[in-house]
């Protein structure tokens, strides 16, 4: 160079915000760090950008691939992955979490859904703690096996992975999610919301001890009203054809309570077997709504409720989160965080209510109920 008019800038400009790392076959974006939790909703993200986050690394092992990118649905942040109109043959990239200290004594939970396109290739997730923060294809990835969406939970469907111990490992450890797809084979989009690995789960399911109780609803016949061993369905108020029914929706079986097209105003319970809490056991549900016009659900226990009388049992309300408008989008299905029965009754024969009460005019909003699960502690 004689003079700086012989400096010839003609190629795209690189900002720092971009800048992306190359080690052996993977390209990311972002800087490992070490932490000792982590909580992330991706609220921080702009819809539509590559995911980079503080300690986040977002990465693919395709020339050219694509990453993970932040998404945005009624007023819902999550971040997905999709191989829809890729140029590339193939599309296969990770997000990978910060690293985490004291492992053994950390849980994972997070949220997953998926949408458009044909499921082949579910979201799957690993464990290493042999990573060093740069080469991913160095480390030891273990696949582990907390709850995933899959066709049957439908699309567009929010599916809690339930509280994942991290028991079986040690150290320093990092995960990462996986998305794998093809163009050329009517690709969907995986989706992944609400990371958090800390001490104490984030009651997004429930893992504990043998399983006293699942109930998934599934396999019944579509609105018929529900009737299941064990389970008291009972009309308070309103007809009993106004009672909980079973529905489904792209082959996910659910429970569901509404006003809209009933017979007037109704109070209907739907009534779990009763439970022997002497030692201590917990329950997880997740509920939905569609159609809101009011807040309509709520959850009871009772440890002296004969069957038939709900006048005569000693009813107490649950703290829990439920479906709600505002907080939450339309058939969105929501985790209720764990019920710890002890909190309530210390004896046998309790029993949990999902209460719904509405009306055909002003009181008309679904409320769906799912993964009904109760373990030992």
């Amino acid at each position: 160079l004689s003079a700086f008019e012989d400096i010839k800038m003609k190629e795209e400009r690189c900002t720092a915000g971009n800048l992306t790392t190359t080690v052996g076959d993977w390209t990311y974006y972002g800087t490992a760090v070490v932490v000792d939790s982590v909580d992330e909703n991706f609220n921080a993200l702009n819809s539509g950008d590559d995911v980079q986050l503080t300690g986040w690394l977002n990465a693919t092992d395709v020339a050219n691939g694509r990453f993970w990118q932040a998404n945005e649905y009624q007023s819902d942040k999550y971040i997905q992955a999709t191989a829809y109109n890729d140029n590339a043959p193939n599309t296969h990239n990770w997000v990978i979490t910060p690293g985490v200290t004291n492992f053994s004594e950390k849980i994972l939970s997070f949220r997953s859904a998926w949408g458009f396109g044909q499921l082949v290739h579910e979201l799957k997730v690993y464990v290493s703690t042999d990573f060093d923060g740069i080469d991913i294809g160095a480390a030891t990835w273990t696949e582990i096996n907390p709850n995933v969406a899959v066709v049957g939970t439908g699309q567009h469907q929010w599916l809690s992975s339930g509280d994942y111990p991290l028991t079986a490992f040690s150290g320093v450890g990092y995960v990462a999610f996986e998305y794998t797809g093809s163009a050329n084979n009517n690709p969907p989009a995986l989706r992944l919301d609400d990371v958090k690995i800390n001490t104490t789960g984030s009651g997004g399911g429930t893992t504990g001890g043998d399983e006293i109780l699942k109930e998934e609803f599934e396999g019944l016949v579509q609105y018929d009203v529900l009737d299941l061993p064990g389970w008291t369905n009972i009309a308070e108020v309103g007809a009993d054809e106004d009672r909980w029914f079973s529905s489904n929706y792209s082959g996910n079986g659910f429970a569901e309570a509404q006003g809209y097209n009933t017979s007037g105003p109704e109070t209907v319970w739907l009534i779990t077997p009763s439970f022997d809490a002497t030692t201590a056991i917990k329950m997880n549900f997740e509920t939905a709504f569609h159609h809101w016009k009011h807040s309509g659900l709520s959850v009871w226990i009772s440890n002296d409720f004969n069957g038939t009388d709900l006048g005569a049992a000693n009813w107490q309300e649950v703290s829990c989160t439920l479906a709600e408008d505002g907080t939450h989008g339309q058939y969105d299905w929501v985790p209720s965080g764990d019920i710890h029965f002890q909190d309530y009754f210390s004896t046998d024969n309790v029993r949990v209510a999902f209460k719904f009460s509405g009306n055909n005019t002003t009181e008309t909003t679904g409320f769906r109920l799912d993964n009904v699960i109760v373990v030992e502690e």
